[in-house]
């Protein structure tokens, strides 16, 4: 066991095994799919998370929902509140691999998960970076010699 976090004693495991593929012009498209991968797994990791986010607090009721088909509403709410008990299903991201922007996305995404990061600042480096006026060819692209 680990200092500090639970005695894992998940009832099953869902893993992924994830391909990016694409370049800058699918970047952002690519990073959106890297965070709600960082948020599936956050949702049932097993170090304490008290604040889960709106699509984390889903992901842990899907965990439940994998456990037993049979919760009420009310039955997953109550289970799915509880952050400093365990969900039954863990969710993890097993391989990871990619090409150009998607295998960039791909590499932090390891690294968030490995280090407990977020992803944010690369999500920023997209949205500024390759931004399509950024991208576009200007004036300077048919001056000679090309």
């Amino acid at each position: 066991m680990t200092a500090g976090f639970p005695q894992a004693e998940y009832t099953k495991e869902v893993r992924f095994a994830i391909v990016m593929y694409g370049g800058v012009s699918l970047a952002i498209y690519i990073n959106g799919i890297a965070q709600e991968l960082l948020r599936l797994v956050r949702a049932t990791a097993r170090q304490h998370t008290p604040d889960l986010s709106g699509t984390e607090r889903i992901y842990r009721k899907v965990s439940y929902l994998l456990a037993n088909e049979c919760l009420t509403m009310a039955e997953l709410d109550k289970a799915s509140a509880d952050t400093t008990s365990l969900p039954p299903t863990r969710f993890v991201v097993d391989i990871l691999s990619g090409t150009s922007a998607g295998g960039i996305n791909g590499i932090f995404l390891a690294k968030a998960l490995a280090n407990g990061q977020d992803m944010e600042e690369l999500k920023n480096l997209w949205v500024t970076e390759g931004d399509i006026e950024t991208l576009i060819n200007d004036k300077r692209s048919i001056e000679k010699p090309l």
